[in-house]
């Protein structure tokens, strides 16, 4: 995937019929207002792009996990990041649920960025951890439906100049 003057990596794929993915740059250069994005392949459905530009934490992709709850309507799910190399790692996380959600309720210990009311809901969230310990994420929403969710672990960058942007 290209925006701007930058490319993606794919760090998360939850590939079923709302396909939820996480993209990411390291040493990202600010995109301005209005900046395309492109990305090749097959997929027609509807896309949602959010993008955060986060200065600091280009030390690389350090851990991930999803969850793929499409075959079945849940309220809350718990995903854990698993043993990290930093101790001050940034984590993202974020869920895609298939159809309008009325209410929302964060995970302990994470900051909501984001909860979209269309009909596919796009929420994303973050931490900064605090040890290299695994850390969970486990929001909860109303009412019950089938969602996607990822987390993904991002290191601090040595230079505090180099930045990361998601999408």
């Amino acid at each position: 995937m290209k925006g701007g003057t930058n490319t993606y990596t794919l760090a998360v794929n939850i590939g079923d019929r709302f396909a939820t993915l996480l993209f990411y740059c390291t040493n990202a250069k600010a995109l301005s207002s209005g900046a395309t994005f492109s990305c090749s392949g097959t997929d027609t459905t509807p896309t949602v792009l959010n993008v955060l530009y986060i200065p600091g934490y280009n030390g690389g992709l350090d851990v991930t996990n999803s969850i793929d709850d499409s075959g079945s309507s849940v309220s809350t799910f718990s995903l854990a990041t698993g043993g990290m190399s930093g101790s001050t790692d940034l984590i993202i996380a974020g869920m895609q649920l298939h159809q309008p959600q009325t209410s929302w309720t964060e995970g302990t210990g994470f900051t909501n960025l984001q909860v979209d009311t269309g009909s596919a809901q796009m929420t994303i969230s973050y931490a900064i951890a605090t040890s290299k310990s695994s850390v969970t994420w486990s929001p909860s929403w109303t009412p019950s439906g089938h969602a996607n969710g990822l987390v993904a672990a991002f290191q601090a960058s040595i230079l505090p100049q180099q930045n990361l942007v998601f999408m």
